[in-house]
C-alpha cells in the first residue's frame, strides 16, 4: 500500500482532488469512506465542495485524529474499553486530591485548595486537561507512569501519583491513549487484523491538519503499510524548501541573542519575513513529515495555484509568500497597489462601531464598486464570538440593506434560550434573594411559558406595590422581614381574596392586604405567587450535597417544572440538555462522591460555556465563526474583527507545574496557532482582505495599538 502527501498553497484544488479520489472506481459504495479534519467548520464546506464536484456526498464518515485511531484500535483488538478522556478522569482527580495519603504526602500541593472545593474542582480541571494533553504530547511520559505502576514502583512527583491512582481507580475497563497506541502498533503486525481494518477503512483521507505530532503520525505511518493514506495538507510555499530559511526580524533576535555582528550571518539563507514569522506550526509539521524517506518522496505539489501576474496589493502579498520573496526579491508596491482597496484596515472605538463599518464595506463592496458577491461568498472572523454576536445580530438584522448570515461557535449559554434560564436559575443568589433578580428570571420566554405569565411589567408592579425589596423570609429584628418576599407574597395573595385596606393579623403577620388588581391581573399575580414557591422549593433542594448523578436528576426536574415541559413541543437546546444531563450519570459509575451545590454549578457552567454551536458553518450567507485555525476556507471576502493588541494573537499563561513547558515539535502553541490562522487568512481571501480593531478607549479616547501581526503587515507593506 501507499502514503499520497498532496500539498498545495490552497484548500481549493485540494478538496477537488479528494473528491476525485473519494469517486474512484475502486471505491465499494457500501463501504463508508472516512476523512480526518480537525474542525466541524471544515467538514461542513467539504461536504458541499464533494456534494458539488461528484453531484453526491454520501456514504462519509468525517472524524477527528482520536476518533479514527479510537475506531481503527476497536475494529482491530475488539475492545469494548472506554479511552480515558479528560471529562472521565475530572472527579476521579477532585477526589483523589482529597485523599488521605495525597494530603499527607504532598502538603504543599494540597495547601494550595485546602477549605476551598472551588480552588480544588479548579485545579482538578486543569490536571484533567493536561493529562489528556501528555497522553499525545508527552506519551513518552505516560508510558513511563504506566511501567512504574506495572512494575509496582513508587511516583516521585505529585502528578504521577495522581495519574497511577486514577488508573487504579478506573480500573481495565478504562486505557489511556499511550496504552491504545503501543497495543494498536503490535497488532498491527498481524496479518489477519490488517485485513479485517482495511475491509472495514479500506483506506484514510487526512485533509488539511494543520498540526501534526509524532504520536499521530506514528500510527498513521504504521497504517501505511497495509492501506492507502491520503494526505492534503497546505503550505503557502509548496514549490521552495523554505525551512531552513530566515527573516529579518529572526535574523535580528539572534544577534542580540549572541552579541553577533550581521557579517557573520550572511552564511543565512533569507525568505520572505511574513512566511517565516508566521510559518512556526507549518514548518514543525512538515520537518516532521520529511524525516521520514516515504513522506519526501511522495510529496506531490503538483497542485500548487501560483498567482500568475499579480495587480493587487494582496495579490502581490500572496505572490511574495507563495515564491518565499525575501526584500530584495519581492513584487514592487505602488500608492495605486497600496490604496486599491483590497487590504483594508480599520479602527473603531467599540465593537459595536466595528460591526457597523464592516456593514458599511460590504455594502460599498456591492453598490459602488459593483463586485459580483454572494452572502457565501463571505467570511468574517471574530476574536470574541459571545462579545460580538448581539452586535451582529443588532446591525444586520436591522439594517435597510439586508444581509442574510448566521453565527457559527457561540457557546449554549450565549442568547436567550434554555440554557441561558437554567445558567440563571442556577446563579441566583439563594441569600439575598433580590426581587430585581428574581424578576429577571421571567425575562425568559421559556420561564414565563412554562408558568403561562403574559405580562411581566404587571408582577414588577405588584411586587414593588407589596415593598419587596429581598430575602426570603427576613427577620424582625432588623424589619427585613416587611421587605421580604414571604410578608410581600401575602400582602398580595390576601388582597386578591379580601378587599378594604384595614390591617390584616393571620397570627404570625400583620399587614393591609394589597387590593390593587382583579381578572386577568389578579391571576397573574397568582401565577408570580406559584412561581416563586417552586423557586423556592428548588432553592431549598440546593442545600444538601448529592452524588453527580443526583445532581443530573435534579436539573432534569428542574428544567421540567421551571423551564421546559418535555413532550410540549420538540426543542433542539432541550435535547442537547438530556445529552449532557446523561453523560453526567454515566459518570456516577466512576466518580462515586458527593459533591455541593456549589461545586456542581461551576463545573456545568463551565461546560456549558466550552460547548459550541458548530452547525452553522457556512450553510448559507455571511459566516460569522471564531478565529479556530484550519477555518480559513477560501472566501471571496475576509474579514476579521477584534485584531487588538491584547486579544490576538492570544497569550497562553503556562501552568508552572506542567510537563509541556519545555516546547517540542507538534506541541500545542496557542500564540503561534493564532501566527498560523493569520497567515492562512491572507492567504485564503481570493479578492478582499479586512481587518478591524479597537483603536482608542471608548472612555478618554486614547490610542490604542492593533496587534502585533497587523503591525508587521503595515511594516512589511511600508518597507
Amino acid at each position: 500500500m501507499s502514503i499520497y502527501l498532496n500539498v498545495s498553497n490552497s484548500l481549493q484544488p485540494l478538496s477537488g482532488l479528494l473528491a476525485s479520489d473519494l469517486k474512484s472506481p475502486d471505491q465499494n459504495p457500501f463501504v463508508k469512506q472516512w476523512v480526518v479534519t480537525q474542525t466541524e467548520g471544515m467538514n461542513s464546506w467539504l461536504k458541499q465542495t464533494i456534494a458539488k464536484e461528484n453531484k453526491i456526498a454520501a456514504n462519509i464518515n468525517f472524524c477527528k485524529p482520536n476518533d479514527i485511531i479510537t475506531e481503527i484500535y476497536r475494529k482491530s483488538l475488539r475492545s469494548g474499553n472506554s479511552i480515558v478522556n479528560s471529562e472521565d478522569i475530572r472527579w476521579c482527580i477532585y477526589g483523589l486530591l482529597n485523599h488521605p495519603d495525597f494530603l499527607s504526602q504532598y502538603p504543599s500541593t494540597a495547601s494550595y485548595y485546602a477549605g476551598n472545593d472551588i480552588k480544588r474542582i479548579a485545579l482538578s480541571d486543569e490536571l484533567a486537561d493536561l493529562f489528556d494533553q501528555y497522553q499525545v504530547y508527552r506519551h513518552e511520559k505516560i508510558n513511563e507512569w504506566n511501567l512504574k505502576l506495572v512494575h509496582g514502583e513508587a511516583p516521585e512527583t505529585w502528578q504521577e501519583w495522581l495519574w497511577m491512582h486514577v488508573k487504579i481507580k478506573l480500573g481495565s475497563k478504562y486505557e489511556d491513549r499511550v496504552e491504545m497506541a503501543n497495543k494498536l502498533m503490535e497488532a498491527l503486525q498481524d496479518p489477519e487484523i490488517q485485513a479485517s481494518v482495511k475491509r472495514n477503512i479500506p483506506s484514510l483521507h487526512l485533509f488539511g491538519l494543520a498540526v501534526i505530532t509524532p504520536y499521530y503520525l506514528n500510527i498513521f505511518y504504521a497504517l501505511a503499510k497495509f492501506m492507502d493514506i491520503h494526505l492534503y495538507l497546505v503550505n503557502p510555499c509548496p514549490q521552495e524548501i523554505w525551512m531552513d530559511f530566515k527573516s529579518e526580524q529572526q535574523i535580528t533576535k539572534l544577534l542580540r541573542k549572541r552579541n553577533k555582528e550581521r557579517s557573520e550571518f550572511d552564511h543565512l539563507l533569507i525568505g520572505n519575513d511574513l512566511l517565516l514569522n508566521w510559518g512556526a506550526i507549518i514548518k514543525e509539521s512538515f520537518a516532521l513529515l520529511m524525516d521520514k524517506d516515504d513522506f519526501v518522496n511522495v510529496y506531490n505539489d503538483d497542485l500548487a495555484s501560483p498567482v500568475q501576474d499579480p495587480k493587487t496589493l494582496l495579490q502581490k502579498i500572496q505572490s511574495d509568500i507563495y515564491n518565499n520573496a525575501n526584500k530584495d526579491e519581492r513584487n514592487q508596491l505602488s500608492d495605486t497597489d497600496i490604496n486599491d482597496g483590497s487590504i483594508t484596515i480599520n479602527a473603531a472605538f467599540t465593537p459595536v462601531r466595528e460591526v457597523e463599518i464592516l456593514h458599511n464595506y460590504l455594502i460599498e463592496l456591492v453598490d459602488k464598486r459593483n463586485e459580483k458577491l454572494s452572502p457565501k461568498d463571505i467570511l468574517v472572523l471574530v476574536s470574541d464570538v459571545e462579545l460580538y454576536a448581539p452586535f451582529i445580530h443588532s446591525v444586520f438584522s436591522n439594517s435597510p440593506y439586508k444581509f442574510p448570515y448566521n453565527i457559527a461557535d457561540e457557546s449554549y449559554s450565549a442568547g436567550n434560550n434554555l440554557f441561558t434560564a437554567i445558567q440563571d436559575i442556577l446563579s441566583l443568589d439563594a441569600e439575598s434573594f433580590k426581587v430585581e433578580a428574581v424578576l429577571k428570571l421571567l425575562e425568559s420566554p421559556y420561564i414565563r411559558n412554562r408558568f403561562k405569565i403574559k405580562d411581566e411589567e404587571i408582577l414588577r408592579t405588584a411586587a414593588k406595590q407589596a415593598g419587596i425589596i429581598f430575602s426570603i423570609e427576613g427577620r424582625t429584628e432588623d424589619d427585613t422581614r416587611y421587605i421580604s418576599w414571604e410578608y410581600g407574597l401575602k400582602k398580595i395573595m390576601y388582597g386578591i381574596c379580601m378587599s378594604g385596606g384595614e390591617e390584616f393579623n393571620d397570627l404570625n403577620d400583620h399587614f393591609i392586604p394589597l387590593d390593587t388588581a382583579e381578572g386577568a391581573e389578579a391571576m397573574e399575580r397568582v401565577r408570580l405567587v406559584y412561581f416563586i414557591k417552586v423557586l423556592q422549593q428548588k432553592l431549598e433542594d440546593r442545600k444538601q450535597n448529592r452524588t453527580i448523578s443526583e445532581w443530573a436528576d435534579y436539573l432534569q426536574i428542574l428544567v421540567e417544572e421551571m423551564i421546559f415541559e418535555a413532550g410540549e413541543k420538540d426543542d433542539e437546546d432541550y435535547t442537547k440538555l438530556v445529552q449532557f444531563t446523561e453523560h453526567m450519570a454515566l459518570l456516577e459509575k466512576d466518580a462515586n462522591i458527593e459533591i455541593s451545590f456549589e461545586i456542581f454549578r461551576h463545573s456545568f457552567l463551565q461546560r456549558l460555556d466550552v460547548e459550541k454551536k458548530a452547525g452553522s458553518f457556512a450553510k448559507g450567507g455571511i459566516t460569522f465563526c471564531s478565529l479556530v485555525p484550519m477555518r480559513s476556507i477560501p472566501f471571496k471576502v475576509v474579514a476579521m474583527l477584534g485584531m487588538d493588541f491584547d486579544k490576538f494573537p492570544r497569550k497562553e499563561t503556562a501552568l508552572s507545574f506542567s510537563l509541556l513547558q519545555d516546547a517540542k515539535p507538534g506541541d500545542r502553541n496557542v500564540k503561534n496557532n493564532d501566527k498560523h490562522l493569520f497567515l492562512e487568512t491572507l492567504m485564503s481571501a481570493q479578492g478582499y482582505l479586512y481587518l478591524s480593531y479597537i483603536g482608542a478607549n471608548a472612555k478618554d479616547g486614547a490610542k490604542l495599538p492593533a496587534s502585533s501581526l497587523i503591525d508587521e503587515l503595515i511594516d512589511y507593506v511600508a518597507t
